[in-house]
């Protein structure tokens, strides 16, 4: 099951926060990072798909409205 975009950007967060701590060594911040940056670009696609299908309700909602009231 994969993740909500939320779920996906609380982690993003945690990855960060990793990161930054003084605690964590140079090898363990490039592995976080390259977390990071795989579920950073898995995220945009899921935010792509998210907004091809809202334009695909805006264009259906549009022609609605043109079949309900059309201009003559």
């Amino acid at each position: 099951m994969t993740d909500s975009i939320e779920k996906k950007i609380d982690t993003l967060n945690g990855l960060i926060d990793k990161i930054e701590e003084e605690s964590t060594s140079i090898n363990d911040s490039v592995n976080l990072y390259s977390d990071a940056m795989s579920l950073a670009k898995e995220s945009f696609e899921d935010l792509n798909k998210i907004q091809q299908k809202i334009n695909i309700i805006k264009k259906q909602g549009d022609s609605l409205v043109k079949d309900a009231y059309p201009s003559d």
